[in-house]
Order: structure tokens, then C-alpha cells, then sequence
């Protein structure tokens, strides 16, 4: 179900990667998963991230600077 305007938030990138560096932290807190499986999950949206931002193009840019 949609979500109405009245509950649906909005993020600048800067915020969005403040989000992610605490979901990361997170992660790692817990205990409960690998270092590789962190990786998975942090890497392909810091990937989306630079792609919002302008910094990637999937069809011409090396994924890492």
C-alpha cells in the first residue's frame, strides 16, 4: 500500500550516506553477520548513491574511484 505524503520522508544524499554509515555500524554491532556479507550489503547502495549523485554511470564508469 502507498504511503501518504503525510508520512513519506525526504534525504539529501549526504544524509542518505549518514544512514547508511549507521546501518553499517549497525551491522557490524550486531555480531551476527560476516564481514563479507557487510560488504554486500553496505557496497551496492553506496554504488546507487554515487549514481544519484552523478558520480557513476553503470554504462561507462569503473564502480570504484
Amino acid at each position: 500500500m502507498p504511503r501518504s505524503a503525510d508520512n513519506e520522508r525526504t534525504y539529501t544524499i549526504r544524509q542518505l550516506y549518514a544512514e547508511l554509515a549507521r546501518y553499517h555500524q549497525t551491522l557490524q554491532d550486531t555480531g551476527r553477520h560476516s564481514p563479507s556479507t557487510i560488504e554486500t550489503y553496505v557496497v551496492h547502495p553506496v554504488r546507487f548513491l554515487r549514481w544519484l549523485a552523478g558520480d557513476y554511470d553503470p554504462r561507462q564508469s569503473d564502480p570504484w574511484p
